[in-house]
């Protein structure tokens, strides 16, 4: 079965979210595995989220920016 392609609108979002965990972990100096522990979110997902080829639940969305410290509600909306 063909993967379904992602709406232009689904990639923006992927790499923003890709970019927020990413800085954000290497702001903190943690690898995947580190920020894996204070989640409990596998090094696999985190990496496939920061790669932009994850579809990642809420759950996953928010247990990533509260591990990192940062703000879900000015991720989502960013800055004003």
């Amino acid at each position: 079965m063909p993967r379904r392609r992602r709406s232009p609108g689904r990639v923006r979002i992927a790499i923003r979210l890709a970019g927020i965990v990413r800085d954000g972990r290497l702001a903190n100096g943690w690898t995947k595995t580190a920020l894996g522990e204070r989640t409990g979110i596998s090094r696999q997902m985190i990496g496939a989220v920061e790669a932009a080829r994850a579809n990642p639940s809420l759950d996953v969305i928010v247990g990533l920016l509260e591990g990192l410290g940062i703000d879900v509600d000015l991720a989502v909306k960013g800055p004003s």
